[in-house]
């Protein structure tokens, strides 16, 4: 394991989340819901212990949209911040060092009833600092979109630019 972002640890996947990531169903349903074609580009997953949280951030530009799965534990909510889908991501640095890395407000989504697909390159995004006994588990899988099949996809995409919740959701197992 390997410090993370934010003071929880990362590490790589094993077998099964390499398999379920890369052997392509993920993205075929993926592209089902969003209508756009996605390939993987990365795949870890996140350890959060007592005290840990993750500081308000976007995610890395190979990273167009993101899956988040609880594999054990009790995670606190995902807040996201579609108000600030707009800020120039020096703004987003700023405003989360001004704020110890978690600004107020922000749409909370929880990821523990199914895994929650979100564009959180372009949505700031942070979790709490959390006190707890027991640790947690996030598979994190990452893809990039190659192109949209729908105009549709093109609405949901030009959603998550502006911040509009819709995109951000659960999906289905």
């Amino acid at each position: 394991m390997t410090s993370g972002f934010g003071g929880f640890c990362y590490a790589d996947p094993g077998p099964a989340l390499l398999s379920w990531h890369w052997t392509g169903p993920l993205a075929r349903h993926i592209t089902e819901t969003t209508g756009a074609t996605v390939v993987p580009t990365g795949v870890v997953y996140n350890y959060h212990r007592d005290g840990d949280g993750s500081p308000l951030h976007n995610d890395p530009f190979a990273t167009e949209l993101v899956v988040l799965t609880l594999l054990d534990g009790p995670v606190e909510p995902l807040l996201l911040h579609p108000d600030l889908a707009d800020a120039p991501l020096v703004e987003v640095g700023a405003l989360s060092e001004r704020t110890g890395g978690h600004p107020t407000g922000g749409i909370p989504f929880d990821i523990r009833p199914t895994p929650l697909l979100m564009s959180g390159q372009a949505i700031p995004h942070h979790r709490h600092p959390a006190s707890r006994d027991t640790e947690v588990v996030v598979a994190a899988q990452f893809f990039g979109v190659l192109a949209s099949l729908t105009s549709g996809t093109a609405r949901w995409r030009d959603s998550a630019a502006r911040g509009v919740p819709g995109s951000a959701r659960q999906l289905s197992r």
